[in-house]
């Protein structure tokens, strides 16, 4: 069997997993899970992505408002202003990134579970000029003497704003 390079993605997975759990029953029972939960996202079910990203945003939401309030009511301490002058505002610097962090998760959640039309256009239109590319016709060839190009015909997609 040759030896995977480290940078190979399950490479990493196993290092990762190795460094985090000293016991080989866990190593193969996370290992497992990882290769099923691979498996069905690459056969489309992205329920176990969605309920990711909703449990990361209500994490970073909750972190976020607990960090800026922290940070807000340590501004009128002066024991605090005196020694880390800079601690207060850091936090709620902080906590209004980790609010932000939320905001786009929730925003990447909404977008696969309802992409865009231009996204799915997108996608269609690759998967047409791809097709071409998959194998050489067996068709006898066509007289060439008065065709038209593609380019000429099909105009340009273009991004529609909502």
């Amino acid at each position: 069997m040759p030896q995977k390079k480290i940078t190979d993605p399950q490479s990493q997975i196993d290092y990762a997993i190795s460094m985090m759990v000293g016991c080989t029953e866990a190593k193969s029972q996370i290992t497992k899970e990882l290769e099923e939960s691979a498996l069905a996202i690459s056969n489309g079910n992205l329920e176990e992505v969605e309920q990711l990203l909703l449990s990361q945003s209500k994490l970073l939401n909750t972190l976020g408002t607990q960090l800026t309030i922290k940070g807000y009511h340590l501004i009128s301490e002066s024991a605090i202003l005196a020694t880390m002058p800079q601690l207060p505002t850091n936090l709620v610097k902080l906590g209004l990134r980790s609010l932000e962090q939320s905001r786009k998760t929730l925003k990447t959640l909404a977008d696969i579970k309802h992409p865009k039309r231009t996204t799915f256009v997108k996608q269609q239109l690759n998967q047409v000029n791809v097709a071409p590319q998959l194998g050489e016709s067996t068709n006898a060839e066509m007289d060439k003497r008065s065709q038209r190009t593609a380019e000429a015909e099909v105009p340009e997609a273009e991004t529609l704003e909502a």
